[in-house]
């Protein structure tokens, strides 16, 4: 009994090389994997971050625009366009606030930045 266990591990000795080379090759497939993975969010992150820094510096132009109406024009159909921009670029700049890859609704964004512009 001890030397068919004794040949059975030999065996599995001599199988491990040929059996362990697809184990590493879809391990380092799963790395790769990762690692693109990680790329793509890091960039998502970056693009979400400079758009949302586009979209507070126009909302400031607009805030400031607002702020420096004349008082004859500040309950003007201008002040209220100027008031519902920034409150739809304030919208879309939350929500690109720490954005989750897997929760990200590209779609609300667009839709704060199309009321914002009056589309």
């Amino acid at each position: 009994m001890n030397n068919d266990r004794r040949k059975d591990i030999r065996a599995l000795y001599e199988d491990a090389g040929t059996k362990a080379a697809p184990i590493e090759c879809a391990i380092n497939s799963l790395l790769k994997l990762r690692d693109a993975a990680v790329s793509a969010t890091e960039a998502f992150k970056a693009a979400a971050s400079s758009l949302k820094d586009d979209i507070e510096a126009i909302r400031d132009e607009e805030q400031e625009y607002r702020d420096n109406m004349p008082e004859n024009m500040q309950s003007s159909e201008r002040a209220d366009a100027a008031e519902n921009a920034i409150a739809e670029l304030d919208n879309a700049a939350a929500a690109l606030e720490d954005p989750d890859v897997e929760e990200f609704d590209g779609d609300t964004v667009v839709g704060h930045l199309s009321e914002a512009a009056g589309v």
